[in-house]
């Protein structure tokens, strides 16, 4: 669920949509947020 092609598509996804982080983690099947904003700080 974590893969390098899940954090790829998450941090393409965000800043495409108007949807926040929690709903992006939603969308994607992500438990939490804080998973998808450690991933958006991280660089590639």
């Amino acid at each position: 669920m974590s893969g390098p092609e899940e954090r790829q598509r998450a941090v393409e996804l965000y800043p495409a949509t108007p949807m926040a982080t929690a709903q992006v983690a939603e969308h994607l099947g992500h438990p939490t947020r804080q998973c998808l904003g450690r991933w958006l700080a991280r660089p590639p």
